[in-house]
């Protein structure tokens, strides 16, 4: 019984992984695509509020405009800043697998 306890410990911590990872990379995906899709659609109104964070942490508003200006030169190191920034996340990276970490999660388990 002791073998198969620690067997099932290991799927379920590997599986539950997995999904809350899966979860969070999704909804981290939702953002930068929403992210992405008002960038291109709304370009002042996303450089607006990039000015206005700045702003919020000290930024003089001519710097600031200076800045993101600039950085708006470059559409993804513009979102991936603005995720950072304005959401507090990181940009999603699409080498990232769940699956794998979850087996890995498993294999650890079964270390212990």
């Amino acid at each position: 019984m002791g073998l198969a306890n620690l067997v099932a410990d290991a799927i379920s911590m590997g599986l539950g992984d997995a999904l809350s990872e899966k979860a969070e990379y999704d909804y981290v995906k939702r953002e930068y695509d929403r992210e992405a899709w008002e960038l291109e659609n709304h370009p002042e109104g996303e450089k607006t509020e990039m000015v206005e964070l700045y702003e919020e942490n000290g930024v003089p508003k001519e710097d600031a405009e200076i800045i993101i200006n600039t950085m708006a030169k470059y559409p993804e190191l513009f979102l991936k800043h603005m995720m950072n920034l304005e959401l507090e996340m990181m940009a999603p990276d699409p080498d990232d697998n769940p699956w794998k970490k979850g087996a890995v999660v498993s294999t650890c388990s079964l270390d212990i």
